[in-house]
This record gives C-alpha cells, structure tokens and sequence, in this order.
C-alpha cells in the first residue's frame, strides 16, 4: 500500500492539531485538495487528513430533514463531491445505533462518503451541534483512532483501535491480494468484512472475517470464507458457505474455527 496510507493515525493527528489553530476557510481549502486529488481512486483512505466540521448546521438540518422510521434525516452531496447522510433520533434514549453508539435526546450524527471508496468518517455532535467525537470505518468496522473533543474543537482524548490490531486494514488488503487475487476494495467481490475479539479464550489480538462473492455465477448463492488473524495475519481458516446462511455460520462456524486454533496454542505452549 501507499506509504502516505499507512501512516493514517499519525498524519490524521497533525492535521487534527493544526485544524484547531486555522479557520473555516483553511479547512475548506485542506479538505477540496485532498478530496479532489483521490476522489476517484479506491485504493486510498479518502478521508485520511479529512478536516471534521466543528459545528453541526442545525437550523438547516431541522429545515430539510424527514422524519424516516425512529429518525429524522437528511442526504447531501457537498462542495468537495462528498455524499453526505444526517440524521437524529426521535425516539426515547437508549436505542443504539449499529449496536454501538447509545441515542440520546438532541444528539446529531454525520457519514460522509466518497462515490468510489469504501471508507467513511464518522461524526457526532451535542445538542447544541457542536463537534464531541469522530472516528473512521472501513466496511462498517471502526478502526484508526476515535477522537473525543471539547467545546472549542479541540482532541481531549484519544482511543486507539488497533492495539488489537498488529496486521492493519492495510495489510489485509495487501495479502487479500497477493495470496488469494482478491481485491477487497472491490466492493462488488466484497459480501462482508467483520473485525472481531476472541472472548472465550483470554487472548489480546482480534480477527478478521472476510466473506467474498462468487461473481463468476457459477454458485452464485455460495461466499468464500477467510479467517485471518488480526496480530500475525495468519490464515486460520478457509471455507465455503451459503450466502443466505451466513449469519449463522459467522455466529458459530468461524468463531468455532477461530476459538479452536486458540485452543491449540494454548495447549501447545503448556
């Protein structure tokens, strides 16, 4: 991969700090140069150095938003070509939202995306639209660093995801790549790509499940599945399954497989 990727968490901190001593129109200016220059090319991390907005536009988003389901939303593209989605709860606090961030009264969030890639940057902002946390995905996994920020903008604290994460994104896309020819920037190969924490075996690293499409039609109901591990990038398992069974089989297959090496190097070093 690109060096300039690799080095996502330490380029997006210095533009972190240097956004909190430029103003509105440095970020604007920032932020159209880095998206123009990879608006189109899948490989790279678009938000990389993306500059967060401190303020949520809340009269705006009240005037054009829709009430859809237990929220209210509302769907953009910006000046820089970025697909932009908000939305709020309007439901009683304590629903989460994709099983991780708790609702609460009068709290806004933000997606933007980019029409050719798979990452997306992640915002959410208080009940008077002002910036308190952001965080980075790559195929609805969070990963980088989430960022936690005061009333002025400024990063109060950090948590770093990828301490269980020695084998990076980047390096799973490159072996993807080079050891079986898949392109798992290719969101049309791609069916799910999960990143997971073993609990039943007291180990620190995580996993990742990768589950790919047949797209040469030949089984078009079957996925090809890998489990790799998240500190050495060792392939654990390989495997075929039904598309449409593969909720269970993500629930008790690989995890089986991946709980069962586990166990074998635990057995191995007594």
């Amino acid at each position: 991969m690109n060096n300039k990727t690799k080095k996502i968490t330490i380029t997006l901190f210095t533009a972190m700090t240097l956004f909190s001593c430029s103003g509105q129109t440095n970020q604007q200016n920032l932020n159209a140069n880095h998206i123009m220059e990879r608006m189109n090319n899948e490989t790279y991390n678009v938000f990389e150095d993306y500059m967060p907005e401190k303020q949520f536009n809340i009269e705006q988003f009240r005037a054009k938003s829709k009430r859809k389901g237990y929220n209210r939303e509302h769907d953009f593209v910006d000046a820089d070509g970025i697909k932009v989605h908000q939305w709020m709860s309007v439901i009683v606090p304590g629903r989460k939202i994709y099983g991780f961030w708790e609702v609460k009264p009068d709290q806004y969030w933000e997606t933007r995306k980019c029409p050719h890639s798979i990452y997306r940057f992640h915002s959410e902002y208080d009940v008077n639209g002002v910036l308190t946390k952001t965080h980075t995905s790559f195929y609805g996994n969070k990963f980088g660093i989430i960022r936690n920020y005061d009333s002025s903008g400024n990063v109060v604290s950090e948590e770093d995801l990828e301490v269980s994460y020695p084998f990076s994104i980047d390096n799973l896309i490159d072996k993807m790549k080079a050891e079986y020819d898949i392109d798992i920037l290719d969101k049309q190969l791609v069916f799910i790509i999960d990143r997971r924490r073993s609990y039943m075996v007291d180990r620190r690293w995580g996993y990742y499940e990768v589950f790919i499409r047949d797209l040469t039609r030949t089984k078009p109901q079957m996925v090809k599945a890998y489990l790799i591990e998240g500190d050495t990038g060792n392939t654990v398992f390989v495997g075929e399954a039904d598309a449409r069974s593969v909720p269970s089989l993500k629930t008790y297959s690989i995890q089986y497989e991946y709980q069962k090496y586990l166990r074998s190097l635990k057995q191995a070093d007594e």
